[in-house]
């Protein structure tokens, strides 16, 4: 059996305004047994946006998978909201300081209608 790892990177802010366009792009994720999404980028991270990830994941379990969900380089906002809401304990957190880049991203999304970052690596 093949496994399968998609690895996405974010950018801006994924909020309730955008909620359905970040819904979508997770959507194209399913069948993938990991994925990886890398969050080095995105500047803001709302209730919408965990609800998109939670969606994400009860997909992946009820199609037979893990349903194994990497936060890649989160920021201290993403890894806050996190961990405030225990949400730590669901999705594989990178630890503080990590600054590995995952696996090449497929490509990176931008959400918001602010302009990309420049202060974190290229992914």
């Amino acid at each position: 059996m093949t496994r399968s790892v998609r690895s996405v990177g974010l950018s801006g802010e994924i909020d309730s305004a955008c909620a359905k366009d970040f819904d979508a792009l997770l959507r194209s994720l399913d069948g993938a047994d990991t994925v990886v999404l890398d969050f080095s980028r995105v500047t803001f991270f709302d209730s919408s946006a965990i609800s998109c990830l939670i969606r994400l994941r009860k997909r992946m379990l009820d199609g037979g998978g893990k349903g194994t969900i990497r936060i890649a380089r989160p920021t201290q906002t993403v890894r806050q909201l996190m961990e405030l809401t225990n949400l730590d304990r669901v999705f594989v957190l990178d630890p503080p300081g990590a600054d590995d880049a995952p696996e090449t991203p497929e490509r990176v999304h931008h959400f918001g209608s602010g302009p990309m970052t420049d202060d974190a690596p290229d992914v």
